[in-house]
């Protein structure tokens, strides 16, 4: 009978940097691991990695797989413990607004062993998002359930700045460690192996996302129009908490670009070559009744 697969759940607010962590990983790691996410596609898998590919799963050529919650958790769990050699780790992405403590609880069940529950904070907003009367609670609550901080794009503040957030942190979240990444970048082995046995947490009821936003996403196979998705991206507001895709811009038509929107701040970036046939495709995420029902729609057309 194999060891217990260790199980390591990654969580933290919306845009706090958890798929550019995972992607490290997988890139970089020297153990074959597994990788539990609810859509591939947000993962942006370099193509050379990827060995063999399926509804459900995607093999890596350096061992990791991904699998993907098609049957739900438990489902993915049992696919996982049932394969002919499965990984000795695996790692699990919560959603923005999950209390990853809660999700822990499966690091209970036989053929796993809970490994630790890492909360990722974005340096920028984690304060202000903190007081928020909508989501504070879930990100105090997601605090306070770790048993390992990761402080993300402290390149982006002052060294001032982050010496307070360390000060803040160990108030709102005492006796939880607290380390820093820089583009996700982060010492692997500082990741497992973080349970703390002995900690006892009750992060509070789990809230429901349609409770506080509204999502809504978007697709096709014709090319985006540049000035349109300018456009689109200037007319939000605060409200808009993330948004992100893979899209083919008419100026560009052979490449993939990845846009990402944290708050205030929004990328576009060349990531590989456009794969022929695939719809470009966009999701947002708002506070609840803050968008027009065809916001996306109707600024892509």
């Amino acid at each position: 009978m194999s060891d217990p697969i260790a199980l390591t759940v990654i969580g933290g607010y919306l845009g706090a940097g958890k798929t550019t962590l995972l992607n490290q990983v997988l890139r970089h790691t020297a153990e074959r691991v597994a990788v539990l996410v609810n859509d591939f596609g947000a993962l942006n898998i370099d193509e050379d990695l990827i060995e063999t590919t399926g509804d459900d799963m995607i093999t890596l050529a350096n061992g990791c797989i991904c699998c993907s919650l098609v049957d739900g958790f438990a489902g993915a769990l049992t696919r996982l413990r049932e394969l002919d050699d499965p990984p000795p780790r695996l790692l699990v992405e919560t959603s923005g607004v999950a209390l990853p403590a809660t999700v822990a609880a499966y690091g209970h069940t036989p053929g796993f062993r809970l490994d630790g529950v890492i909360v990722l904070a974005d340096t920028e907003t984690i304060r202000a998002r903190s007081t928020d009367r909508y989501v504070g609670d879930t990100i105090l609550g997601q605090l306070v359930g770790a048993d390992l901080l990761v402080l993300t794009k402290v390149d982006l503040i002052d060294a001032a700045r982050a010496q307070e957030l360390h000060h803040w942190l160990g108030d709102v979240a005492p006796g939880v460690p607290v380390i820093e990444a820089v583009g996700g970048a982060v010492p692997f082995t500082a990741l497992f192996g973080t349970a703390s046995p002995e900690r006892e947490v009750d992060p509070g009821p789990a809230p429901h996302a349609d409770e506080l936003f509204d999502t809504q996403s978007w697709s096709s196979t014709d090319p985006v129009d540049d000035a349109r998705l300018a456009a689109l991206l200037d007319s939000r507001d605060d409200s808009v908490i993330r948004l992100k895709g893979i899209v083919r811009l008419s100026s560009d038509p052979e490449n993939r670009k990845v846009v990402q929107v944290v708050g205030a701040r929004q990328s576009i970036v060349v990531q590989g070559g456009w794969p022929e046939g695939a719809p470009s495709r966009l999701v947002v995420i708002a506070r609840r009744g803050t968008l027009p029902a065809d916001w996306l729609s109707s600024g892509l057309g």
